[in-house]
């Protein structure tokens, strides 16, 4: 057991630095494809507000 050979807090980091280094690369690495449409076919209405920036057709809570 890990924590046999190891501090508690080397045993403690050994599996967060495994679970980030595989996260790094799964998140760099992993395609990015666009999200499907949803059904019927209806996209997101995207419109500019006074500052310039664009906005959502809807608000986010």
């Amino acid at each position: 057991m890990l924590a046999d050979h190891l501090s508690w807090r080397a045993a403690h980091a050994v599996p967060a630095g495994i679970l980030a280094v595989v996260t790094v690369h799964a998140h760099a690495f992993a395609p990015n494809a666009p999200w499907p449409q949803p059904p019927g076919g209806r996209r997101a209405v995207r419109t500019t507000g006074l500052d310039g920036r664009e906005r959502a057709d809807h608000a986010v809570m």
